[in-house]
């Protein structure tokens, strides 16, 4: 196996575990949901990410980023691929398992 074809495994592995990113403003409670007006971006959906690192460009002290366990049955009827590596969802309930990324994790993409 090449190292292009790993690259591409290390990419969709996040997906893969039902875990996606998104930012939200640092002003945001997540407790409640996450909902597209709480985002910022979209009017009609929260967009999400396959890879914690395409967020770094956002900046630390005003958006905070968070992972969300997508249920699996949502993954097949609500998630909708947007473009390259990001997703969107209607919203995100606060049922799900939310937690706020402190830390990249130690291996790379």
């Amino acid at each position: 196996m090449g190292p292009l074809s790993r690259l591409r495994f290390d990419k969709i592995s996040e997906l893969y575990h039902n875990e996606l990113f998104t930012v939200v403003p640092r002003s945001v409670d997540i407790r409640q949901g996450i909902f597209p007006d709480d985002q910022g971006m979209n009017k009609k959906s929260v967009i999400l990410w396959d890879n914690v690192f395409s967020l770094i460009t956002f900046p630390d002290d005003k958006y905070k980023i968070i992972s969300v366990e997508i249920p699996h049955y949502i993954k097949y009827s609500r998630l909708h691929r947007l473009i390259g590596s990001t997703y969107t969802l209607p919203y995100i309930s606060n049922k799900w398992k939310l937690e706020e990324v402190t830390s990249l994790p130690l291996y790379s993409t």
